[in-house]
């Protein structure tokens, strides 16, 4: 209980308690006042355009999330739905904001970043010029020397060393990873392929880097060293695009009816897909993922114009609805077009260098979390996903069996099946325990046994685990994406980075430059065939 001589009653104020009661009435008029203000403040943000962002944005999302456990409805009408929920959410905000923009797509621009933008630039100019040159050597390989041929600096033979040892390392360690993340990818012939898989499969250039034999996995190799990721991507269309052509004409000649050559195209595997989170992929990790990339990818353009000068005008999001399908910062086309050809090449690299750059980044915190935390908050079990042919386990272990043991040592990693066959050493009997039977074996010269296999986890219940397993997905999928963005951004397609550099170098014969983006875009078209059979 209060009394009169409490600090809150000055004495004054004690002797007089009618005097006390006009203050507090005084004091209470403008607070009662103050808060039907703030109230009407409330009332009138409800009513505002970004209540309106908001509710839009909750109720797509639930939308989205329904769509992605709605498994009694087909795959393709779910993304037809959710296209449909993307062109009705994106018109609506276009609409409340006045945002630029049509058909579900509009440009949310800002001056938001180009205060950073403009110290990062000034303190570390030849830091970002050397990211850049080390980018180029990694995306076009050999053929970067054709970038600096004009260029006569000692200083560029150390970066072009280096990018061919980065060259190296996405032989070695970014092709052998990039299998791990396509659990978190919602393909029907991906999986079919990884988890159906049938016995003496082909090596695989994952199986041939770890010691099987490929003619491909060595095509592949002298693809990346001669022109980098720039000419894989278009290896590796043309490689695919190829099965499936090959495909549909084997079904016209033994079969010449639609049906079957439906199917021949639905058996292959699609060399192109799209990102939906939520369908394609996790909905609220492919967000992040998505808003990773691209962040990285034009803050870094923004890097590069600004350290010879050119103005950046806005930086901002291109958005489908509620999902940023592009990021970009505007810089001054005439202040580039000024800029000599080396200066333009770098601003067009810069996008694909901080995505390589962000692989290796991601590619270590995904391996980290993978080997070392998850197994913390989950229980593993390693699961044969196929075997090599000419192998030991050709024809004896079948696909989807767990193994339990090999020889006296115990299995729960596909690392301890590495660690066991070295211990055991080649030429030697074995025998390997799974749960469908034991098998005896006897192993390569270099150990091996020859099964292609992957890790199985089953997620241990608890908000820990969920937050970890959500903060692996996000690394998983940011490396493949970092990868995938910074290979396919390098095609001579119109719109594309690929293109102004080819444009640069091609400036005399437009026509070849044409004739380039054309074929490109055959071959997309081709890959992305066995994806629209499936989504029936």
């Amino acid at each position: 209980m209060l009394r009169c001589t409490d600090p809150l009653f000055p004495p004054s104020d004690a002797e007089h308690p009618e005097e006390v009661g006009k203050k507090l009435f005084n004091v209470s008029i403008p607070n009662i006042i103050a808060a039907l203000s703030l109230l009407g403040d409330t009332i009138e943000f409800i009513k505002g355009r970004w209540a309106i962002n908001l509710a839009i944005l909750a109720a797509t999302l639930l939308l989205l999330i329904f769509f992605y456990y709605a498994g009694f409805m087909p795959a393709y009408v779910r993304i037809i739905l959710s296209l449909l929920l993307f062109v009705g959410s994106g018109a609506s905000i276009t609409k409340a904001n006045g945002f630029d923009g049509g058909l579900g797509f509009y440009m949310v621009r800002s001056k938001m970043g180009i205060r950073a933008i403009d110290n990062a630039a000034r303190r570390f100019t030849k830091v970002w010029g050397y990211a850049t040159d080390w980018g180029a050597v990694v995306g076009f390989g050999l053929f970067s020397v054709l970038l600096f041929r004009k260029r006569a600096d000692r200083r560029l033979v150390p970066i072009f060393v280096l990018g061919m040892l980065s060259i190296i390392a996405i032989i070695l360690f970014v092709i052998p990873a990039s299998i791990m993340p396509i659990s978190l990818i919602n393909i029907p012939q991906i999986h079919s392929a990884v988890n159906s898989a049938s016995s003496c499969i082909p090596a695989s250039p994952q199986v041939a880097a770890s010691g099987g034999e490929s003619y491909g996995y060595y095509a592949l190799v002298a693809v990346l060293v001669a022109g980098g990721v720039a000419l894989m991507i278009p290896y590796l269309l043309f490689e695919n695009a190829y099965l499936i052509l090959a495909a549909i004409f084997r079904s016209i000649g033994s079969h010449p009816s639609a049906a079957a050559t439906y199917n021949a195209i639905n058996s292959q595997v699609p060399g192109v897909a799209p990102l939906i989170p939520g369908i394609t992929i996790p909905l609220f990790a492919g967000i992040v993922a998505i808003l990773i990339i691209l962040v990285v990818h034009e803050f870094s353009h923004g890097l590069l114009a600004r350290t010879k000068k050119v103005k950046i005008k806005s930086t901002g999001l291109l958005v489908f609805g509620i999902i940023p399908i592009g990021a970009f910062v505007e810089p001054d086309e005439k202040g580039i077009k000024k800029l000599d050809k080396l200066s333009q090449n770098r601003i067009s690299v810069a996008g694909v260098t901080a995505n390589l750059a962000f692989t290796f980044i991601f590619l270590a915190l995904m391996l980290a979390l993978f080997y070392y935390v998850l197994p913390l908050v989950s229980t593993s079990q390693v699961v044969v996903a196929g075997t090599i042919a000419n192998s030991p386990s050709c024809n004896t272990i079948q696909p989807g069996s767990i193994i339990l043991k090999i020889g006296n040592y115990s299995v729960g990693s596909t690392s301890d099946v590495a660690s066991a066959e070295s211990r055991i050493g080649g030429n030697r009997t074995v025998h390997v325990v799974t749960d469908k039977g034991t098998y005896t074996l006897t192993t390569e010269p270099d150990g091996k046994i020859g099964v292609l296999l992957e890790n199985s986890n089953t997620q241990k219940n608890g908000a820990l685990s969920a937050l970890l397993y959500f903060i692996y997905a996000v690394a998983g999928l940011s490396f493949i994406f970092n990868f995938s963005l910074a290979a396919f951004n390098l095609l001579p397609i119109p719109g594309l980075d690929g293109f102004r550099i080819y444009g640069l170098e091609l400036r005399k014969r437009k026509r070849l430059l044409i004739l380039l983006a054309a074929i490109m875009i055959f071959l997309l078209f081709v890959n992305v065939l066995p994806l629209l059979t499936s989504l029936g």
